[in-house]
């Protein structure tokens, strides 16, 4: 919205001494894969994985290939951005700005326009209130296949810690 169409964020968490372990299996990686510019860095302690536990590394080599298992799909929005100036993760109101639903969900976006998500920002298992906006079709949990129908009230779906609430359209 701020004409800056490849929002990212400091994944690594620009503070010191860093993330902790749940922080940064949720936001780090988790979210920052979902992001049209992803940088785990920050100051103080390495971000790196590899300087983690078995369990942060597990969790960064999901993001990590899903993310280049995606590059073709986030390459053709890098250019759509390039050319329309539309941002590649939106806000809901973006993309839904006659529905009021949409002017309230603040912590979820589009990435694309076959991707919802609805980030976990806590520092382990929880609860995300995810709103699948109205369109012909439904919507799918990406990890599961679980379905949802689209222009449903908002869900409070559980997620274990490292495990993005993310969601595709039907046909994507």
């Amino acid at each position: 919205l701020s004409g800056f169409p490849y929002f990212n964020h400091d994944a690594g968490g620009f503070f010191s001494p860093g993330p902790t372990d749940g922080m940064f299996r949720q936001w780090s990686m988790a979210m920052g894969s979902f992001s049209p510019i992803w940088r785990p860095h920050g100051p103080g302690s390495s971000r790196w994985p590899t300087d983690r536990t078995t369990v942060v590394q597990e969790t960064s080599h999901v993001y990590g290939d899903l993310r280049y298992e995606l590059i073709p799909y986030i390459y053709t929005y890098a250019y759509r951005a390039h050319e329309t100036g539309e941002p590649m993760a939106r806000p809901m109101l973006l993309d839904y700005q006659d529905n009021p639903v949409a002017w309230t969900k603040d912590q979820q976006y589009m990435f694309g326009e076959e991707f919802l998500v609805s980030p976990v920002c806590s520092d382990g298992d929880a609860y995300a209130e995810t709103w699948f906006p109205p369109y012909d079709g439904a919507w799918y949990d990406f990890w599961t296949d679980t379905k949802y129908a689209s222009g449903q009230r908002s869900r409070s779906l559980y997620y274990d810690c490292g495990v993005l609430p993310l969601f595709v359209k039907e046909g994507a």
